[in-house]
């Protein structure tokens, strides 16, 4: 018999349903994360209120992952069982020119999170290919899981000052409402 977990499964635009679904077997090289805690980005709320996999459903989002390893494939000490990890939502391949010349954002190899079935269940599994890739990042032990689900958006916050080039005692102003959209907009959004 197949073990089963809970998850939130999107089955349509909208549609979100939280139940039981088959637990993922650990695949070959790899291992399987009890999810401690996944956070809610922006554009995960696009993808679950929008037709974002062309109709390609049932399926299980959520990229701001931090788990227990309690499977592993791997020879690899870093994904030992019991080991806490946050795990990148993109993995590039660490091998083209752009990822070479030390511009991974602009992979044209990397794997998305929205090929893999995501945090928002109590396993998920990361592959062979994304072990390689080197997408995982081990937690000391301690930290909260929740405010470790940041370290992605927080990359993203860093790397947009560190390019636009702002310093100490420089002024910024930052506009907008963030990922929460207004009833009204979503609705637009939704047409």
């Amino acid at each position: 018999m197949t073990e089963s977990m809970n998850a939130a499964v999107m089955y349509g635009p909208g549609d979100v349903r939280f139940g039981d679904v088959p637990r993922p077997a650990c695949p070959e090289g790899g291992f399987v994360l009890k999810v401690e805690a996944v956070g809610l980005c922006g554009s995960d709320i696009r993808n679950l209120t929008t037709d974002s996999r062309s109709g390609q459903y049932p399926f299980i989002y959520g990229h701001e992952v931090v788990g227990r390893v309690v499977e592993t494939d791997t020879t690899e000490e870093l994904y030992q069982v019991g080991r806490l990890l946050y795990v990148y939502p993109e993995a590039a391949c660490l091998k083209c020119e752009f990822c070479r010349s030390g511009h991974s954002e602009q992979c044209i190899n990397v794997e998305h999170y929205t090929e893999h079935p995501g945090g928002f269940a109590q396993y998920i599994t990361y592959t062979r290919s994304r072990v390689e890739r080197g997408a995982v990042y081990p937690i000391p032990e301690g930290a909260d899981p929740v405010l470790a689900t940041l370290a992605e958006p927080l990359s993203s916050t860093y790397a947009c000052i560190e390019n636009v080039g702002v310093g100490l005692h420089d002024t910024v102003a930052i506009i907008g409402a963030g990922p929460r959209c207004s009833r009204r907009a979503c609705r637009r959004a939704n047409r």
